[in-house]
């Protein structure tokens, strides 16, 4: 969706909080909350004309999210062929099938899609379709077998493509999170040499901080996903700890690291301490 926070109306927004069950009182209060907002630019010392806010919510607010949250509440029930998962403005639409059902898949694909456009004309808000991606997963053999597989929304093809970011992660169609581990790999040398250049400045303790907030943070981010990456993947991650400024503070290899994670969320989700649809996927005898 394009500027989804800045295109809410108000008045389906309303009836979206009534349905819910928040009382005349409550919403008379949200009314006030919405109505009556001006907005103007400051360059420097001129200012422009106000202008009254007839649509969204109040963006860096407390209640932003929340309202935006319960006004797309209702939108993963729309697609009735596949599963969605929706995070703030981005929904996803996931469909699993077989080579020889490509056809069937396409259909339902379709018939989702032309749902989820007319749930958005009927909440008055834009699909963007410049930012939709169609991926398709499977084995080289599979992938190399699939029939000419294109979607349409709004009038604009979609096509396989070869690598999306979600929630930043790379994903490519096989799973290797080649592209991805590469981009980490790149970034995070970048950050270390800065980091070496000014590493005479910090004592150790504090360097290490700055070394896991900069860089670790992103080497590792999501790293259960991928985890089980291919060797020459985890030879180039290997290659950031190596470096002169790491090799000096004596981490352990990538390979420990990525060990003793996986193990940490195995035991959180089998102790209920992770979230419940990780602890759900485990089954304890």
């Amino acid at each position: 969706m394009s500027k989804a926070f800045d295109s809410i109306n108000h008045n389906i927004l309303l009836a979206k909080l009534e349905d819910v069950g928040v009382s005349s009182r409550c919403l008379g209060w949200f009314k006030s909350y919405l109505s009556e907002r001006y907005q103007a630019i400051r360059i420097n010392s001129a200012l422009s004309e106000k202008l009254p806010v007839v649509s969204g919510v109040p963006q860096g607010s407390i209640l932003g999210p929340l309202l935006f949250s319960i006004f797309v509440n209702d939108l993963p029930s729309v697609a009735k062929n596949c599963s969605s998962e929706s995070y703030v403005d981005d929904t996803k639409l996931l469909l699993s099938f077989g080579i020889d059902d490509s056809n069937i898949a396409l259909t339902d694909l379709n018939e989702d899609l032309i749902r989820m456009r007319n749930w958005c004309f009927d909440n008055l808000l834009l699909l963007n379709p410049d930012k939709t991606k169609l991926m398709v997963y499977g084995s080289r053999q599979m992938l190399a077998t699939l029939p000419d597989f294109r979607l349409s929304l709004l009038g604009k093809k979609l096509t396989p493509a070869s690598s999306v970011k979600d929630l930043g992660v790379k994903f490519g169609p096989i799973l290797s999170f080649d592209n991805h581990i590469l981009s980490t790999v790149s970034s995070c040398k970048s950050t270390l040499c800065q980091i070496n250049r000014a590493k005479h400045v910090f004592r150790k303790n504090v360097l290490i901080t700055v070394i896991n907030a900069l860089v670790f943070s992103k080497l590792y981010y999501c790293s259960s996903l991928w985890s089980n990456t291919s060797c020459s993947n985890l030879s180039r991650l290997q290659g950031v700890h190596i470096t002169l400024i790491l090799k000096q503070l004596r981490w352990f290899p990538v390979k420990s690291h990525l060990y003793s994670r996986d193990a940490l969320l195995a035991f959180k989700c089998m102790n209920d301490c992770a979230p419940a649809y990780l602890s759900s996927q485990f089954k304890t005898r």
